[in-house]
């Protein structure tokens, strides 16, 4: 039985280094392609990341004395957006009654 020595149990010789060489390359190429995701989350995605909020940040404005106006501009609905929205609310409120009448009217026949 084999017993873990840290030695080769067989002789490296010519013959074993031509069997052991692709099988070698195969496990060599799965590490390297193993760490290409690593590779390219580390200096790509986080790097984009770490500047991505300082510059967020000045190109914004929102750190100067100003920043509150600011944020408040930036979060306002729309004019055109807050018109067509009352006026579905509108809408609906109509449509709600006008259901509440015709329920009514089924249910009481008045």
């Amino acid at each position: 039985m084999f017993e873990p020595t840290g030695k080769v149990p067989f002789s490296m010789n010519l013959g074993n280094l031509r069997l052991l060489t692709p099988s070698l390359a195969v496990v060599a190429f799965k590490r390297c392609v193993d760490h290409v995701h690593l590779a390219i989350d580390m200096e790509f995605v986080r790097g984009f990341g770490e500047h991505l909020g300082s510059l967020l940040s000045r190109e914004l404005g929102v750190l100067g004395g100003d920043a509150e106006q600011k944020c408040r501009k930036y979060l306002a609905e729309p004019e055109g957006v807050a018109n067509e929205r009352r006026e579905l609310n509108a809408k609906l409120e109509r449509l709600e009654s006008a259901r509440d009448a015709i329920e009514d009217w089924r249910v009481n026949g008045v």
